[in-house]
């Protein structure tokens, strides 16, 4: 599953569990509110699960952006050069995505 899926889950669980926990307040059913804050936290565990995720596979674009640049220039690449400081970039990006 792809790691924007997961956190929209995780985001669908912590609503879940917010609306759980309110209801059960507004019953006064202890239960419902453990069960309603019990969601909100495994939402929020996936979503910074994927995240995390997330940064990793920017970070391995960033290495790779920066070694096939490094290469482009010294086979005299430019295109390669450019293909490396794209990648670089798209890593940077991905990974202040999900910060």
């Amino acid at each position: 599953m792809g790691a924007y899926k997961e956190q929209g889950r995780g985001l669908a669980d912590q609503a879940k569990g917010r609306v759980k926990e309110k209801v059960g307040e507004a019953t006064r059913d202890a239960r419902l509110v453990d069960e309603g804050l019990a969601q909100q936290d495994v939402g929020r565990t996936r979503v910074d699960v994927a995240r995390a995720s997330e940064r990793l596979k920017g970070a391995g674009e960033q290495i790779r952006g920066s070694l096939k640049r490094g290469v482009g220039r010294v086979v005299d690449n430019e295109r390669m050069q450019a293909e490396g400081t794209l990648d670089k970039a798209k890593g940077k990006l991905r990974g202040k995505l999900n910060k």
